[in-house]
């Protein structure tokens, strides 16, 4: 029998700086999502609960939180253990004396994981610290899923590596606003690594920072399922087949992990 997985994107406009506003608004969102369309499992844009576009080291300590302890990770907790869903969001963490831009996982049992950015993008080099963990891979239902966070996407081998370490989906959490972005490049890295990849983007504008929404779910051979506009709040939402992550293979002679030459790859 065949096991689907219902899975959603949430593209939204978080108030910059408000974090009640901002938790409010994303408890409303993910329960829209779950009772509309039965959603397994919600990805929601990066620092979500702050906004982007810091001005100073002040604002970022004042949106900054603890994880797992913080009031938005309490919320998460809360909304995945009452509807048995895992759920994906960018927080901005403070953890000794040092800020990440992070995204954290939960799921029916509570916090999974976290994981902090390694790409810095912009002026985001001011305020954050690069993160220093490895890349994370969680477990759903028996299929296995990985973390992306915005300027991840510019460095191919952190797809890669992820599909290589067993991802059969890749959550790509962002808040880009560079115009010919990550959702046409998602496209060729579901292709290459025949695995699907949930982006979800934010829109708005902040200072001088447009965000360009275009969130998007793609399957395993580089095909968009759903995309949103690039300025209106939306949520995409689908089923797809996992399962068909695990086939390697183009064709009959053709594997892209089994064809791979790493022996002249390596510097």
């Amino acid at each position: 029998m065949v096991k689907m997985l219902n899975i959603a994107a949430i593209q939204f406009e978080p108030e910059f700086l408000d974090m009640n506003i901002n938790r409010k608004k994303i408890e409303n969102l993910i329960t829209k999502t779950i009772s509309e369309n039965n959603s397994e499992l919600i990805v929601l844009p990066e620092l979500s609960f702050s906004g982007y576009n810091f001005k100073n080291l002040d604002q970022v300590k004042m949106t900054s939180e603890k994880i797992p302890d913080s009031e938005s990770c309490k919320l998460l907790e809360k909304l995945s253990r009452r509807y048995k869903v895992f759920i994906v969001a960018g927080i901005n963490e403070q953890s000794e004396k040092k800020y990440y831009n992070t995204a954290v996982i939960y799921g029916p049992s509570g916090f999974i994981t976290k994981y902090r950015k390694l790409q810095l993008y912009y002026r985001e080099k001011k305020f954050f610290t690069p993160g220093n963990l490895p890349l994370q891979i969680f477990e759903l239902n028996g299929y296995r899923v990985g973390i992306m966070i915005c300027f991840d996407w510019f460095f191919p081998e952190i797809p890669r590596t992820l599909a290589l370490n067993g991802a059969d989906i890749i959550c790509h959490i962002m808040n880009a606003v560079i115009p010919d972005g990550a959702y046409i490049g998602d496209t060729y890295y579901s292709k290459w690594n025949r695995i699907f990849i949930i982006l979800a983007n934010r829109i708005g504008k902040e200072d001088d920072l447009e965000f360009i929404g275009r969130s998007v779910i793609i399957d395993n051979t580089g095909k968009i399922l759903k995309q949103a506009s690039n300025n209106q709040e939306e949520i995409l939402s689908c089923q797809i087949e996992p399962n068909l992550a695990r086939n390697k293979k183009l064709n009959e002679y053709n594997d892209v992990i089994k064809d791979r030459r790493i022996e002249f790859y390596r510097l």
